[in-house]
């Protein structure tokens, strides 16, 4: 038996093919991957608002007519540097009127509502920037009201003739206040009683105090109180008492006390003081 004859391949695989195996297109695509967007949107996301708003934002309320105004009465009353700083009891008083009280439209009548407003703020430094300390009488006790003839302490009376109601009577005696009296309270003409004795209050009288020709009882015993006692007193012709003792006047007593109407003061006492 003859062995079996092996015929090689007439061709065999080449081991280094002439070109290597394409992974790549044999032509670049005429677009680009599916997942692109074909074109650029032309709807917005939906967060964004689809064009700009028609109304303008809230603003604060400033009323410029009215507030202007007001500040100009009250700068009368006060002067303007009262209101260089907002932490003043004149700043304080104006803008607690303006924005939380009830503010009159008569002129004589606003004035004295502001007026009012300072000699609180002033004796109580209700709101003001300070560190530490008791300011006695809480604020709570009058600004939660809007009219200041409802506040704790003041007494109001309605004048039929002139159709305004009037400040007559501030009664803050033993209120732990350690304020000052302010200059303003000369535009209250009408009171006749202002008791602000047993306080811790300082400074000295106003001047302006003894404009107030209806005063009739004046207490301001007890306090902190220094400077000199004006002669301008014998203005209060129409008092009847006049308490300033136990505070630290000084100097001496002008010499035209009781000049004017002598018989009408049954009580003026200056005792404890370094007169």
């Amino acid at each position: 038996i003859a062995a079996p004859t092996t015929i090689a391949p007439t061709t065999f695989p080449s081991p280094d093919p002439s070109s290597a195996p394409s992974f790549e297109p044999s032509q670049n695509p005429s677009r680009g991957p599916s997942y692109a967007p074909s074109t650029t949107p032309t709807i917005k996301a939906s967060f964004l608002p689809s064009s700009s708003p028609t109304l303008s934002p809230t603003a604060k309320p400033t009323m410029p007519g009215k507030y202007f105004e007001m500040k100009k009465a009250a700068e009368y009353v006060s002067g303007n540097d009262a209101f260089n700083s907002t932490s003043t009891a004149q700043s304080l008083a104006f803008h607690w009127l303006y924005f939380e009280g009830n503010p009159s439209s008569n002129i004589y009548e606003f004035f004295e509502q502001y007026a009012v407003a300072v000699v609180f703020f002033s004796l109580t430094r209700a709101r003001m920037r300070s560190v530490g300390g008791n300011y006695g009488l809480a604020q709570d006790d009058f600004t939660s009201r809007r009219e200041v003839c409802g506040w704790s302490g003041l007494r109001c009376a309605y004048n039929y003739t002139s159709e305004m109601s009037h400040v007559t009577e501030i009664k803050l005696a033993g209120k732990e206040l350690t304020g000052t009296i302010p200059s303003e309270i000369r535009f209250l003409p009408y009171l006749t009683r202002l008791d602000l004795s047993d306080n811790e209050i300082v400074g000295t009288i106003p001047e302006d105090l003894y404009f107030l020709r209806r005063l009739r009882h004046l207490y301001l015993n007890n306090n902190h109180l220094e400077g000199t006692i004006s002669d301008k007193l014998d203005n209060l012709n129409g008092a009847e008492h006049i308490y300033l003792g136990q505070n630290d006047l000084t100097g001496t007593l002008p010499s035209n006390i009781g000049t004017n109407r002598p018989n009408e003061w049954r009580m003026f006492s200056v005792y404890n003081n370094s007169l």
